[in-house]
C-alpha cells in the first residue's frame, strides 16, 4: 500500500515537473535581444523653420524647426543646412532603440509622412532639455 501510494506520489511530481517545463509562447513585452524598438509621437504640422548657417566644420549646422503644437522657434531642433519640410507637413519625433542584447541606445529622429527626416539636436529647449522629456508624454 505504501509502495502504491509512493508511486503515484512520484508519477504526479514528475507529471508537474514535465508540464511547467512545456514550451510556451513568450509574450511581446518581453524584449529579445538584437531588436530595435521604436515610438513616433506627432509634434504637430509643419509651419516654418529658421537656420543657422555656419562657413566652418568645426560648428554643426541646425534648424529650428516652427509647427502648429511648438509655436516658437527654440524648441525643435534638428542637424541640418535646410529643411525640406513643407508648410502643412505632419511632423512626428520618432525614436529608436537599438540593442545588442547588453547594451543599446536612443537615437531621435524628425521626421515627415515621406521620405524626409533629420536626426534631433538632443537638447531642444534654451534651458537644456533633453529630447527625452518630450517623449514620455
Amino acid at each position: 500500500m505504501k509502495r502504491a501510494v509512493f508511486r503515484i506520489f512520484i508519477i504526479i511530481v514528475l507529471g508537474g515537473m514535465a508540464a511547467s517545463c512545456t514550451v510556451q509562447k513568450k509574450s511581446d513585452l518581453f524584449i529579445k535581444e538584437d531588436q530595435l524598438i521604436q515610438s513616433r509621437k506627432y509634434l504637430g504640422d509643419f509651419i516654418d523653420y529658421c537656420g543657422t548657417e555656419t562657413d566652418t566644420y568645426e560648428h554643426m549646422n541646425l534648424i529650428w524647426i516652427k509647427t502648429t503644437i511648438f509655436n516658437e522657434y527654440g524648441q525643435l531642433s534638428a542637424f541640418a543646412r535646410d529643411c525640406k519640410f513643407k508648410p502643412g507637413d505632419r511632423i512626428y519625433l520618432k525614436s529608436f532603440f537599438h540593442s545588442d542584447g547588453k547594451f543599446g541606445n536612443w537615437e531621435h529622429r524628425i521626421e515627415n509622412e515621406s521620405s524626409v527626416s533629420y536626426r534631433v539636436n538632443e537638447c531642444i529647449y534654451d534651458n537644456r532639455m533633453l529630447v527625452q522629456n518630450i517623449t514620455k508624454n
